[in-house]
């Protein structure tokens, strides 16, 4: 009897005999889920139901950098997802106009004056001040992803195996060790 476990479903295998007959069996099908576990029991292991991946060595790197940047976008997704792409792209304008500001109140600061509309002095300080914090906290943050990214990018680029790019999952924050 050979077994080979089902993509997803962890309570479900599919047997198979000499014979060629085959079926599912479900944990809930007590007797047969019992020999089953007594199988695994004694050293088997199930087989793939899957194809086998012949990707080289240098796809699986490639798509593991692919899983990398995806979990980099929602890593990231809840803080840039508060605003438009467009205000995004302004921010380095924005602090560039805040910092000049703050050190001259006759710098000309187009971006924020159109953003804020006539203010006071004291309320264009606490604005630009708040670019400015806003814009050190943003920074934190992609340096913390980017900084998970080059680690693991590094990891990718190490690996000789197949069998460890086979298995990477990236979950931010997690690296895998130097070992696996």
């Amino acid at each position: 009897m050979q077994y080979q476990y089902i993509p997803g479903e962890p309570d479900a295998v599919v047997w198979l005999d000499n014979q060629g007959n085959s079926g599912v069996i479900r944990a809930h099908d007590v007797e047969l889920w019992a020999a089953y576990q007594q199988w695994l029991a004694d050293g088997n292991e199930p087989s793939s139901m899957l194809p086998p991946d012949t990707r080289s060595i240098d796809e699986l790197r490639a798509a593991a950098a692919v899983a990398v940047n995806d979990q980099v976008e929602a890593a990231l997704a809840p803080l840039t997802q508060q605003y438009a792409r467009v205000e995004r792209e302004s921010w380095p304008e924005q602090c560039v106009e805040a910092r000049a500001w703050l050190v001259d109140e006759q710098a000309p600061t187009p971006l924020i004056d159109a953003i804020t509309g006539p203010v006071s002095a004291t309320d264009k300080q606490g604005f630009c001040q708040l670019i400015l914090s806003n814009a050190a906290a943003y920074k934190a943050s992609v340096g913390a992803v980017i900084a998970w990214r080059r680690s693991l990018t590094q990891w990718i680029a190490a690996q000789t195996e197949r069998e460890p790019l086979l298995q990477f999952a990236p979950c931010y924050p997690e690296v895998p060790s130097a070992s696996e």
